[in-house]
């Protein structure tokens, strides 16, 4: 396949081993058969380093995949991916890591939360306070 990436990241390579697929409905087995190699250059033809990377799935109703792995771009690039081995048809994609951006999510909204729950639970006992000596 061949990609053109506009924003630095990184991509993942999915493998879509429950899609739909130009009208056809792909149910396959979720791993990869042994023996693939998996290559990717950039315009000129140079190697980047792809890093196997399996492990991270994500499903959505009757849509399925697992990574395969990934690659980190720090400039806009033109890609092509090359798959060899013993393989049936399948359907794979690439795409830009959104588990990164939610781990950071995470990263920042929970400290953030507990942050503010620790402040709400202490404006509630200043608020407390300050209305019990007003009654006195």
């Amino acid at each position: 396949m061949e990609i053109d990436i506009s924003e630095p990241g990184r991509y993942y390579l999915w493998h879509d081993y429950a899609t739909l697929y130009r009208n056809y409905r792909y149910s396959l087995d979720p791993l990869l058969p042994n023996g693939l190699e998996i290559s990717v250059k950039d315009a000129n033809g140079l190697p980047l380093e792809f890093v196997s990377r399996s492990g991270m799935s994500a499903n959505v109703g009757d849509y399925s995949k697992s990574s395969v792995g990934y690659l980190e771009i720090d400039d806009p690039v033109s890609l092509r991916i090359d798959i060899s081995g013993d393989l049936e048809d399948r359907v794979l994609s690439f795409l830009p890591g959104i588990f990164d951006s939610i781990g950071i999510g995470f990263l920042v909204g929970i400290p953030s939360a507990m942050a503010l729950s620790v402040a709400g639970v202490i404006l509630l006992i200043v608020g407390l306070v300050d209305y019990s000596k007003s009654r006195k």
